[in-house]
Order: structure tokens, then C-alpha cells, then sequence
């Protein structure tokens, strides 16, 4: 991980992954994993089925000195969606060792494995556009 790296203003309500893909579009490189090294070096398997990975600490970090890291699971993680998979014991779990910021942690909720929508990332065009309008 490289604090030195400068990454983009996290939007309202956007995912930590998304500030990753922003900051990526913005270097005008085209190797996403290579280039993405000098943020994280935990960048395999980056689809929406984990509320945490060692990635989302990384890509954390960089905001931790503006951000509460309890406003950063709530705004811009999957956690608010995947809370009500979650059994009793990764629930506390994820209090032991995720507000730790643990080196490898990662919170996979089994059961939300069931969703179909839950292995790759979707947007509504809609959004998208009004985002853009209101953004840039």
C-alpha cells in the first residue's frame, strides 16, 4: 500500500471500489491491476460478494484522517445490503477484527451467496447520468 498515492474525494454514497476505478480512469493508463499495485496490493477477485477485503482497508486508509472508518462501512461499503446475511458469529467477527482494520481480513456472508445479483457489479444508466450531471 502507498499513502502516497492521491486518490479522488469519495462521492456520496459511493462504493470504495468505485474511487479505486475513478482514480485508475484519471492516470490514463490501461492496466488496471498494475497500476492499481501502487494503492493495493490485494486487488484479486474485486466483485460485490464481500462487504470487507484487504483492499477495502487499503483504499480506507487514505481517507481515514477525514472519514470515521464507521462512516466508511455505512456510506461506501455493501454493509448496510449484506447486514441481514450475516449470522451472529461473523457479525461478531467483523466487530472483533474489522474495526481493527486487520492485515487479511475479509467478511464473505455465506448466506447472501444465494443472491443472484450478488457475483458481479451492476448501475442503473438512470443513476449513472444523474451522477455524472451532478458530479462530473
Amino acid at each position: 500500500m502507498n499513502n502516497n498515492v492521491e486518490l479522488p474525494y469519495l462521492f456520496p454514497n459511493e462504493h470504495l471500489l468505485s474511487v479505486l476505478a475513478r482514480w485508475f480512469d484519471l492516470t490514463g493508463r490501461n492496466d488496471f491491476l498494475m497500476t492499481c499495485k501502487k494503492v493495493s496490493s490485494n486487488l484479486t477477485k474485486l466483485t460485490p460478494s464481500a462487504i470487507w477485503r484487504p483492499v477495502f482497508r487499503d483504499l480506507a486508509s487514505h481517507y481515514k484522517e477525514t472519514m470515521p472508518l464507521e462512516v466508511i462501512l455505512k456510506e461506501h461499503t455493501l454493509l448496510p445490503y449484506y447486514r441481514s446475511f450475516l449470522t451472529l458469529t461473523e457479525l461478531e467477527l467483523f466487530n472483533d477484527e474489522l474495526l481493527k482494520l486487520g492485515p487479511s481480513f475479509k467478511l464473505l456472508p455465506k448466506l447472501q451467496q444465494n443472491l443472484k445479483y450478488a457475483h458481479y457489479w451492476r448501475w442503473c444508466k438512470e443513476c449513472a447520468h444523474d451522477d455524472y450531471e451532478e458530479y462530473g
